[in-house]
């Protein structure tokens, strides 16, 4: 077997006796994720049209990513298992791009995003809104719908 450089194998040497057991694992060279980069895993479903996602306060883990898509065609998210089933698909996209770590905890889905008039996502209202705070300041949304439907969402989850 060729030795691979230490940059991308780890080597682990054990002591058994008289002999040495070698183990070697792939060294991880990543900085955090950020939400960006879980959107563009989503963006990758042939299904979304649009996703924003936002890290939300979770008590065991400190900050869990929540994901606002917006699907293709909303017609087929009829009834619960529709819905669910969507969204483990959503999922498995993240999963098999970069890895259960960077799965969201929720994907919610909705037919509008928030947005200024420039066309910039109010990330900061809807992780306001994710967290059960006011959104702020939205002087510059283009459609107030956008924001009920964020809600909506959320609150569907709770009942």
């Amino acid at each position: 077997m060729a030795r691979l450089p230490c940059i991308t194998l780890r080597c682990i040497q054990a002591t058994i006796g008289l002999q040495y057991c070698f183990f070697k694992a792939p060294i991880q060279h990543h900085s955090p994720l950020n939400a960006v980069e879980i959107e563009e895993a989503i963006s990758g479903h042939a299904n979304i049209v649009e996703v924003a996602v936002v890290g939300i306060e979770d008590k065991l883990k400190g900050q869990v990513p929540v994901a606002f898509a917006v699907p293709k065609n909303a017609s087929l998210l009829v009834d619960a298992a529709a819905h669910r089933a969507f969204e483990k698909e959503v999922m498995d996209t993240v999963d098999k791009s970069l890895g259960a770590i960077a799965r969201p905890a929720r994907v919610y889905f909705v037919t509008l995003l928030p947005k200024t008039r420039s066309g910039k996502l109010l990330r900061r209202s809807i992780q306001a809104l994710a967290e059960g705070r006011d959104p702020g300041d939205l002087t510059t949304l283009d459609d107030a719908t956008s924001l009920q439907q964020i809600r909506a969402a959320l609150e569907q989850h709770l009942r």
